[in-house]
Protein backbone atom coordinates (compact mmCIF):
# COMPACT_ATOMS: atom_id res chain seq x y z
CA UNK A 1 0.00 0.00 0.00
CA UNK A 2 1.25 3.53 -0.96
CA UNK A 3 2.26 5.90 2.16
CA UNK A 4 1.03 9.03 2.14
CA UNK A 5 3.40 11.74 1.35
CA UNK A 6 4.99 13.66 4.15
CA UNK A 7 3.79 17.22 2.61
CA UNK A 8 1.47 18.56 0.27
CA UNK A 9 1.68 21.36 -2.59
CA UNK A 10 2.83 24.59 -0.92
CA UNK A 11 4.22 23.36 1.83
CA UNK A 12 7.57 24.77 3.41
CA UNK A 13 10.55 21.83 4.56
CA UNK A 14 13.89 22.43 5.80
CA UNK A 15 16.24 19.73 4.50
CA UNK A 16 19.93 18.65 4.23
CA UNK A 17 20.22 19.19 0.79
CA UNK A 18 21.85 15.86 -0.93
CA UNK A 19 23.81 15.02 -4.45
CA UNK A 20 22.68 16.44 -7.63
CA UNK A 21 20.63 14.38 -9.96
CA UNK A 22 20.85 14.56 -13.94
CA UNK A 23 18.66 17.55 -14.03
CA UNK A 24 20.48 19.61 -11.27
CA UNK A 25 18.26 19.15 -8.78
CA UNK A 26 19.17 18.27 -4.80
CA UNK A 27 18.12 14.87 -4.01
CA UNK A 28 16.88 14.90 -0.17
CA UNK A 29 14.69 12.26 2.05
CA UNK A 30 11.91 13.47 3.90
CA UNK A 31 9.96 10.25 5.86
CA UNK A 32 11.25 7.96 3.17
CA UNK A 33 10.30 9.87 -0.05
CA UNK A 34 12.78 11.72 -2.07
CA UNK A 35 12.62 15.76 -2.35
CA UNK A 36 13.93 16.75 -5.50
CA UNK A 37 15.03 20.39 -5.04
CA UNK A 38 15.70 22.78 -7.42
CA UNK A 39 18.08 25.53 -6.78
CA UNK A 40 19.85 23.68 -3.96
CA UNK A 41 23.28 23.19 -3.25
CA UNK A 42 24.59 19.92 -2.28
CA UNK A 43 25.42 19.86 1.59
CA UNK A 44 23.46 22.78 2.61
CA UNK A 45 20.39 23.81 4.84
CA UNK A 46 17.58 24.86 2.93
CA UNK A 47 14.17 25.73 2.79
CA UNK A 48 12.02 24.12 0.12
CA UNK A 49 9.09 24.64 -0.83
CA UNK A 50 7.11 21.40 -2.90
CA UNK A 51 5.65 22.12 -5.87
CA UNK A 52 4.54 19.08 -7.13
CA UNK A 53 3.32 15.63 -5.52
CA UNK A 54 4.54 12.21 -8.10
CA UNK A 55 1.46 10.15 -8.48
CA UNK A 56 3.35 7.57 -9.15
CA UNK A 57 6.29 7.00 -6.91
CA UNK A 58 7.13 8.31 -3.75
CA UNK A 59 8.89 11.47 -4.97
CA UNK A 60 8.40 14.98 -3.87
CA UNK A 61 9.37 17.75 -6.33
CA UNK A 62 10.43 21.78 -5.16
CA UNK A 63 12.44 24.44 -5.01
CA UNK A 64 14.80 26.22 -2.50
CA UNK A 65 13.18 28.92 -1.42
CA UNK A 66 16.25 30.22 1.19
CA UNK A 67 19.34 29.00 2.46
CA UNK A 68 19.90 28.66 6.15
CA UNK A 69 23.35 26.73 6.70
CA UNK A 70 26.06 26.94 3.26
CA UNK A 71 27.54 23.58 2.30
CA UNK A 72 30.87 22.35 0.55
CA UNK A 73 29.42 24.34 -2.57
CA UNK A 74 29.78 28.03 -2.95
CA UNK A 75 26.60 30.03 -3.95
CA UNK A 76 26.77 33.11 -5.89
CA UNK A 77 24.69 35.70 -7.83
CA UNK A 78 23.67 33.64 -11.13
CA UNK A 79 26.60 35.72 -14.38
CA UNK A 80 23.36 34.68 -16.81
CA UNK A 81 20.42 37.26 -17.76
CA UNK A 82 18.74 34.35 -18.98
CA UNK A 83 19.12 31.14 -17.08
CA UNK A 84 15.83 31.13 -14.63
CA UNK A 85 13.59 31.13 -17.63
CA UNK A 86 16.27 29.09 -19.76
CA UNK A 87 16.79 25.81 -17.28
CA UNK A 88 19.63 25.71 -19.64
CA UNK A 89 22.61 25.69 -16.99
CA UNK A 90 20.64 24.58 -13.80
CA UNK A 91 23.99 25.15 -11.75
CA UNK A 92 25.16 28.39 -13.03
CA UNK A 93 24.38 29.79 -9.25
CA UNK A 94 27.08 27.17 -7.89
CA UNK A 95 30.75 28.67 -8.03
CA UNK A 96 33.43 27.19 -6.37
CA UNK A 97 33.01 23.53 -5.06
CA UNK A 98 30.74 22.81 -8.26
CA UNK A 99 33.07 20.20 -10.42
CA UNK A 100 33.58 18.31 -6.67
CA UNK A 101 29.92 17.74 -5.92
CA UNK A 102 28.78 17.26 -9.79
CA UNK A 103 31.23 14.15 -9.68
CA UNK A 104 30.52 13.30 -5.95
CA UNK A 105 26.78 13.34 -7.35
CA UNK A 106 27.73 11.22 -10.22
CA UNK A 107 29.71 8.65 -8.86
CA UNK A 108 26.34 6.99 -7.20
CA UNK A 109 25.63 5.85 -10.54
CA UNK A 110 28.84 3.92 -10.74
CA UNK A 111 29.60 0.29 -9.42
CA UNK A 112 32.01 0.18 -6.63
CA UNK A 113 34.61 -1.25 -8.76
CA UNK A 114 34.94 1.82 -10.76
CA UNK A 115 34.49 4.79 -7.97
CA UNK A 116 37.04 2.96 -6.27
CA UNK A 117 39.62 3.92 -8.85
CA UNK A 118 38.72 7.57 -9.01
CA UNK A 119 41.90 9.57 -9.75
CA UNK A 120 43.02 12.34 -7.13
CA UNK A 121 41.67 15.64 -7.79
CA UNK A 122 44.97 16.70 -9.26
CA UNK A 123 44.23 14.82 -11.84
CA UNK A 124 40.70 15.90 -12.76
CA UNK A 125 40.34 17.54 -16.31
CA UNK A 126 39.40 20.80 -15.37
CA UNK A 127 37.43 23.47 -17.43
CA UNK A 128 39.65 26.65 -17.63
CA UNK A 129 36.60 28.64 -18.42
CA UNK A 130 33.00 28.02 -16.55
CA UNK A 131 31.68 30.93 -18.88
CA UNK A 132 31.70 31.63 -22.68
CA UNK A 133 33.18 28.13 -22.96
CA UNK A 134 30.97 26.78 -25.36
CA UNK A 135 31.46 26.94 -29.13
CA UNK A 136 28.31 25.51 -30.89
CA UNK A 137 24.98 26.40 -30.33
CA UNK A 138 21.80 25.18 -32.19
CA UNK A 139 19.29 28.21 -31.45
CA UNK A 140 15.33 28.13 -32.09
CA UNK A 141 13.68 30.92 -33.81
CA UNK A 142 10.54 32.35 -32.63
CA UNK A 143 8.73 35.64 -33.83
CA UNK A 144 6.47 37.62 -32.57
CA UNK A 145 6.63 41.50 -32.31
CA UNK A 146 11.05 40.41 -33.09
CA UNK A 147 12.72 37.36 -33.58
CA UNK A 148 13.74 35.71 -31.21
CA UNK A 149 16.77 33.18 -31.26
CA UNK A 150 17.15 30.50 -28.33
CA UNK A 151 15.90 27.62 -26.56
CA UNK A 152 13.06 26.36 -24.96
CA UNK A 153 12.03 27.21 -21.75
CA UNK A 154 12.30 24.92 -18.72
CA UNK A 155 9.17 22.34 -19.33
CA UNK A 156 7.77 24.68 -22.22
CA UNK A 157 7.88 25.20 -25.62
CA UNK A 158 8.66 29.01 -25.14
CA UNK A 159 11.62 30.00 -26.96
CA UNK A 160 13.94 32.17 -24.62
CA UNK A 161 16.28 34.15 -26.64
CA UNK A 162 19.79 33.58 -25.72
CA UNK A 163 21.29 37.09 -26.32
CA UNK A 164 21.89 37.15 -22.67
CA UNK A 165 23.63 33.84 -22.71
CA UNK A 166 26.60 33.21 -20.52
CA UNK A 167 27.81 30.13 -22.06
CA UNK A 168 28.00 30.57 -25.53
CA UNK A 169 31.60 31.47 -26.34
CA UNK A 170 31.52 35.30 -27.35
CA UNK A 171 31.99 34.99 -30.99
CA UNK A 172 29.04 32.77 -31.50
CA UNK A 173 26.84 35.92 -29.50
CA UNK A 174 28.32 37.87 -32.40
CA UNK A 175 27.33 35.88 -35.20
CA UNK A 176 23.45 35.47 -33.70
CA UNK A 177 23.59 38.97 -33.11
CA UNK A 178 24.55 39.34 -36.85
CA UNK A 179 21.28 36.65 -37.95
CA UNK A 180 19.11 39.05 -35.79
CA UNK A 181 19.72 42.28 -37.74
CA UNK A 182 19.57 40.67 -41.33
CA UNK A 183 16.48 38.04 -40.36
CA UNK A 184 14.79 40.83 -38.58
CA UNK A 185 13.54 43.00 -41.35
CA UNK A 186 12.36 39.85 -43.76
CA UNK A 187 10.30 38.34 -41.69
CA UNK A 188 8.57 41.58 -40.29
CA UNK A 189 7.76 42.12 -44.25
CA UNK A 190 6.55 38.15 -44.40
CA UNK A 191 9.05 37.34 -47.00
CA UNK A 192 9.96 33.94 -44.48
CA UNK A 193 8.81 31.77 -41.67
CA UNK A 194 10.20 30.46 -38.92
CA UNK A 195 8.78 27.23 -36.66
CA UNK A 196 11.21 25.28 -34.66
CA UNK A 197 10.86 21.79 -33.93
CA UNK A 198 8.28 19.95 -32.85
CA UNK A 199 5.05 20.06 -35.17
CA UNK A 200 6.03 20.73 -38.93
CA UNK A 201 6.55 24.01 -40.01
CA UNK A 202 5.77 25.40 -43.44
CA UNK A 203 8.16 24.37 -46.35
CA UNK A 204 10.41 27.55 -46.26
CA UNK A 205 10.28 27.94 -42.58
CA UNK A 206 13.59 28.29 -40.54
CA UNK A 207 13.73 25.70 -37.61
CA UNK A 208 17.12 26.30 -36.32
CA UNK A 209 20.28 28.09 -36.86
CA UNK A 210 23.41 26.33 -35.62
CA UNK A 211 26.43 28.17 -34.68
CA UNK A 212 30.29 26.39 -34.96
CA UNK A 213 32.92 27.85 -33.75
CA UNK A 214 36.87 27.79 -33.56
CA UNK A 215 38.94 29.44 -30.38
CA UNK A 216 40.40 31.78 -33.13
CA UNK A 217 36.94 33.66 -32.95
CA UNK A 218 35.59 32.23 -36.66
CA UNK A 219 32.06 30.75 -37.09
CA UNK A 220 30.78 29.25 -39.54
CA UNK A 221 26.28 29.88 -39.33
CA UNK A 222 23.90 27.00 -40.66
CA UNK A 223 19.79 27.71 -41.29
CA UNK A 224 18.26 24.85 -41.26
CA UNK A 225 14.70 25.08 -43.10
CA UNK A 226 12.29 22.11 -43.05
CA UNK A 227 12.81 21.74 -46.71
CA UNK A 228 14.92 23.17 -49.57
CA UNK A 229 11.99 25.86 -50.35
CA UNK A 230 13.61 27.91 -47.43
CA UNK A 231 17.07 27.94 -49.14
CA UNK A 232 16.28 31.02 -51.65
CA UNK A 233 15.03 33.74 -49.10
CA UNK A 234 17.41 32.73 -46.31
CA UNK A 235 20.49 32.82 -48.51
CA UNK A 236 18.99 35.84 -49.82
CA UNK A 237 18.84 37.14 -46.16
CA UNK A 238 22.12 35.66 -44.65
CA UNK A 239 24.73 35.84 -47.54
CA UNK A 240 26.20 39.29 -46.84
CA UNK A 241 26.89 38.13 -42.78
CA UNK A 242 30.53 36.90 -44.18
CA UNK A 243 32.53 39.67 -42.88
CA UNK A 244 30.35 40.70 -40.20
CA UNK A 245 30.64 37.80 -36.75
CA UNK A 246 30.20 35.06 -39.57
CA UNK A 247 32.97 33.75 -41.35
CA UNK A 248 30.49 31.32 -43.76
CA UNK A 249 27.27 30.21 -44.52
CA UNK A 250 25.43 27.32 -44.96
CA UNK A 251 21.72 25.78 -45.66
CA UNK A 252 20.71 22.24 -44.53
CA UNK A 253 17.01 21.34 -45.46
CA UNK A 254 15.34 18.54 -42.67
CA UNK A 255 11.90 18.13 -42.79
CA UNK A 256 11.80 15.10 -40.11
CA UNK A 257 10.31 15.12 -36.41
CA UNK A 258 12.90 15.89 -33.44
CA UNK A 259 15.78 17.96 -32.80
CA UNK A 260 18.47 16.57 -35.37
CA UNK A 261 19.50 19.11 -37.75
CA UNK A 262 21.53 16.77 -39.82
CA UNK A 263 19.78 15.53 -42.75
CA UNK A 264 21.02 12.97 -45.69
CA UNK A 265 21.66 15.33 -48.41
CA UNK A 266 24.73 17.19 -47.63
CA UNK A 267 25.03 20.77 -46.34
CA UNK A 268 24.90 23.26 -48.62
CA UNK A 269 27.52 26.18 -48.55
CA UNK A 270 26.02 29.61 -49.33
CA UNK A 271 28.72 32.21 -48.74
CA UNK A 272 32.07 32.10 -47.55
CA UNK A 273 34.39 29.56 -45.55
CA UNK A 274 33.39 26.02 -46.23
CA UNK A 275 34.73 24.69 -42.95
CA UNK A 276 37.20 25.69 -39.73
CA UNK A 277 40.16 24.48 -38.21
CA UNK A 278 40.65 24.02 -34.42
CA UNK A 279 44.05 23.18 -33.29
CA UNK A 280 43.86 20.28 -30.39
CA UNK A 281 47.13 19.99 -28.18
CA UNK A 282 49.23 21.05 -31.19
CA UNK A 283 47.12 19.22 -33.81
CA UNK A 284 44.69 21.10 -36.78
CA UNK A 285 41.61 19.20 -36.88
CA UNK A 286 38.76 20.32 -39.66
CA UNK A 287 35.51 21.29 -38.12
CA UNK A 288 32.43 20.96 -40.59
CA UNK A 289 29.31 22.78 -40.00
CA UNK A 290 26.97 20.67 -38.26
CA UNK A 291 29.93 17.44 -37.59
CA UNK A 292 30.03 16.14 -33.96
CA UNK A 293 32.51 17.72 -32.28
CA UNK A 294 32.97 18.64 -29.09
CA UNK A 295 31.44 21.72 -27.72
CA UNK A 296 34.13 23.26 -25.29
CA UNK A 297 37.37 22.59 -27.19
CA UNK A 298 39.52 23.50 -23.96
CA UNK A 299 38.45 20.55 -22.22
CA UNK A 300 39.06 18.11 -25.31
CA UNK A 301 42.28 19.46 -25.46
CA UNK A 302 42.74 18.25 -21.72
CA UNK A 303 41.40 14.63 -22.83
CA UNK A 304 44.00 14.17 -25.62
CA UNK A 305 46.88 15.08 -22.77
CA UNK A 306 45.68 12.73 -20.65
CA UNK A 307 45.64 9.68 -23.00
CA UNK A 308 48.82 10.81 -24.70
CA UNK A 309 49.98 9.99 -20.89
CA UNK A 310 48.45 7.10 -20.61
CA UNK A 311 48.51 4.94 -23.54
CA UNK A 312 51.26 3.20 -25.39
CA UNK A 313 52.56 5.43 -28.30
CA UNK A 314 53.31 1.96 -30.67
CA UNK A 315 51.27 -0.57 -32.08
CA UNK A 316 47.46 -0.48 -33.08
CA UNK A 317 44.75 1.50 -31.74
CA UNK A 318 40.86 0.94 -32.76
CA UNK A 319 39.24 4.09 -32.45
CA UNK A 320 35.83 3.32 -32.42
CA UNK A 321 32.27 5.44 -32.81
CA UNK A 322 35.15 7.83 -34.14
CA UNK A 323 33.47 10.49 -35.61
CA UNK A 324 35.46 12.64 -37.88
CA UNK A 325 38.49 11.20 -35.83
CA UNK A 326 39.37 14.05 -33.51
CA UNK A 327 40.89 11.58 -30.57
CA UNK A 328 42.92 8.85 -32.79
CA UNK A 329 44.12 11.56 -34.99
CA UNK A 330 45.41 14.31 -31.92
CA UNK A 331 46.96 10.18 -30.46
CA UNK A 332 48.64 9.30 -33.17
CA UNK A 333 49.91 13.11 -34.31
CA UNK A 334 53.42 12.86 -34.12
CA UNK A 335 53.86 9.25 -33.30
CA UNK A 336 55.04 7.04 -36.53
CA UNK A 337 54.79 4.13 -34.50
CA UNK A 338 50.84 4.30 -33.77
CA UNK A 339 48.31 2.68 -36.72
CA UNK A 340 45.01 3.94 -36.45
CA UNK A 341 42.05 2.11 -37.33
CA UNK A 342 38.72 4.31 -37.17
CA UNK A 343 35.28 2.58 -37.02
CA UNK A 344 32.31 5.23 -37.52
CA UNK A 345 29.03 5.08 -39.61
CA UNK A 346 28.75 8.52 -40.78
CA UNK A 347 30.85 8.57 -44.64
CA UNK A 348 30.84 12.38 -44.37
CA UNK A 349 32.70 12.31 -40.95
CA UNK A 350 35.09 9.41 -42.08
CA UNK A 351 35.69 11.30 -45.22
CA UNK A 352 37.17 14.29 -43.29
CA UNK A 353 38.88 12.20 -40.95
CA UNK A 354 40.81 10.75 -43.93
CA UNK A 355 41.51 14.45 -45.26
CA UNK A 356 43.11 14.91 -41.70
CA UNK A 357 44.97 11.90 -41.45
CA UNK A 358 46.14 12.12 -45.12
CA UNK A 359 47.32 15.86 -44.28
CA UNK A 360 49.26 15.13 -40.94
CA UNK A 361 50.95 12.17 -42.71
CA UNK A 362 49.23 9.76 -40.39
CA UNK A 363 49.13 5.43 -40.68
CA UNK A 364 45.31 5.17 -40.53
CA UNK A 365 42.75 2.95 -41.81
CA UNK A 366 38.85 4.31 -41.97
CA UNK A 367 36.01 1.69 -41.82
CA UNK A 368 32.25 2.28 -42.16
CA UNK A 369 29.93 0.90 -40.06
CA UNK A 370 29.38 -0.22 -36.81
CA UNK A 371 31.41 -1.97 -34.39
CA UNK A 372 30.11 -5.11 -34.83
CA UNK A 373 29.47 -5.26 -38.36
CA UNK A 374 32.97 -3.89 -39.10
CA UNK A 375 34.56 -6.75 -36.90
CA UNK A 376 35.92 -9.37 -39.80
CA UNK A 377 37.80 -6.48 -40.78
CA UNK A 378 39.37 -5.43 -37.08
CA UNK A 379 43.01 -7.25 -36.09
CA UNK A 380 42.50 -9.64 -32.83
CA UNK A 381 44.62 -8.06 -30.06
CA UNK A 382 45.01 -4.34 -30.85
CA UNK A 383 46.93 -2.89 -28.11
CA UNK A 384 43.92 -0.35 -27.27
CA UNK A 385 40.48 -0.28 -27.97
CA UNK A 386 39.40 3.66 -27.69
CA UNK A 387 35.29 3.92 -27.13
CA UNK A 388 33.48 6.81 -27.59
CA UNK A 389 29.71 6.22 -27.58
CA UNK A 390 27.00 8.00 -27.88
CA UNK A 391 24.68 8.84 -24.44
CA UNK A 392 23.04 5.37 -24.71
CA UNK A 393 26.53 3.43 -24.44
CA UNK A 394 27.23 0.34 -26.38
CA UNK A 395 24.76 -2.11 -27.94
CA UNK A 396 25.16 -5.58 -26.59
CA UNK A 397 26.60 -7.01 -30.02
CA UNK A 398 29.13 -3.62 -30.60
CA UNK A 399 30.41 -4.89 -26.55
CA UNK A 400 30.48 -8.57 -27.60
CA UNK A 401 32.84 -7.60 -30.95
CA UNK A 402 34.78 -5.66 -28.74
CA UNK A 403 35.50 -7.97 -26.21
CA UNK A 404 36.21 -10.79 -28.62
CA UNK A 405 39.52 -9.07 -30.28
CA UNK A 406 40.42 -9.13 -26.29
CA UNK A 407 42.76 -5.89 -26.61
CA UNK A 408 45.31 -5.43 -24.35
CA UNK A 409 43.53 -2.11 -22.83
CA UNK A 410 40.45 -0.25 -23.12
CA UNK A 411 39.33 3.37 -22.69
CA UNK A 412 35.47 4.30 -22.72
CA UNK A 413 34.77 7.63 -23.17
CA UNK A 414 31.42 8.11 -21.39
CA UNK A 415 29.08 11.15 -21.58
CA UNK A 416 26.19 9.17 -19.47
CA UNK A 417 27.67 7.42 -15.84
CA UNK A 418 24.29 4.99 -16.28
CA UNK A 419 25.75 3.40 -19.18
CA UNK A 420 29.47 3.42 -18.47
CA UNK A 421 28.18 1.50 -15.54
CA UNK A 422 26.35 -1.17 -17.37
CA UNK A 423 28.82 -1.33 -20.19
CA UNK A 424 31.66 -1.72 -17.73
CA UNK A 425 29.73 -4.98 -15.87
CA UNK A 426 30.59 -6.85 -19.36
CA UNK A 427 34.16 -5.62 -19.71
CA UNK A 428 34.76 -6.32 -16.07
CA UNK A 429 33.17 -9.80 -16.27
CA UNK A 430 35.39 -10.50 -19.51
CA UNK A 431 38.56 -10.20 -17.41
CA UNK A 432 39.51 -6.88 -17.39
CA UNK A 433 40.39 -4.84 -14.52
CA UNK A 434 39.34 -0.74 -14.29
CA UNK A 435 43.08 1.19 -14.07
CA UNK A 436 41.52 4.47 -13.35
CA UNK A 437 38.75 6.74 -13.72
CA UNK A 438 38.81 10.99 -15.01
CA UNK A 439 36.03 12.93 -14.65
CA UNK A 440 36.10 15.98 -17.25
CA UNK A 441 34.11 19.19 -16.99
CA UNK A 442 32.96 19.13 -20.69
CA UNK A 443 29.52 21.47 -19.42
CA UNK A 444 30.28 23.64 -16.31
CA UNK A 445 26.77 24.76 -14.94
CA UNK A 446 25.11 21.68 -15.88
CA UNK A 447 25.05 18.91 -13.98
CA UNK A 448 26.87 16.24 -16.87
CA UNK A 449 30.19 14.76 -16.27
CA UNK A 450 32.34 13.58 -18.85
CA UNK A 451 34.30 10.26 -17.82
CA UNK A 452 37.47 8.74 -18.94
CA UNK A 453 37.34 4.89 -17.74
CA UNK A 454 40.81 3.13 -18.16
CA UNK A 455 40.92 -0.87 -18.34
CA UNK A 456 43.33 -3.36 -18.93
CA UNK A 457 43.41 -6.81 -19.27
CA UNK A 458 44.81 -9.22 -16.33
Amino acid sequence: MKRSPPARVGDELEVLAGPWDNTGCARSDVDGWELRAAGALPGERAVVRVDAVSRGAPVLFGHRVRTLADGAVQRRKSPCSVHVRCGGCPLIVSGEGQFAAKISSGLGSLPAALASTLSEPDAWIRSPRDLGYRHKGALLPDWGRRLKLGGFARGTHEVVDHAGCSVLAPSLLRAAGAAHKRLDPVLSEGRGGVQPPGDPGADNALRSLVLRGNRGGQVLLTAVGWSESARPWLEEALADAVGDGVDGVHFQAFGAPGDRVEGPEPTERLAGAGTLREEIAGVELTLRPLAFFQVNPDVLEGMVGLLRHELPDRGVLLDLYCGGGALGISLAAGRPDLRVIGVERDGRALASAGKDARRLGIDATWLEGSPESCAPELPASPDVVLLDPPRSGLKAAALAAVLALAPTHIVYVACHGPSLARDSAAILAAGYRVRRLVPADMLPQTPHVEWLAFFERT
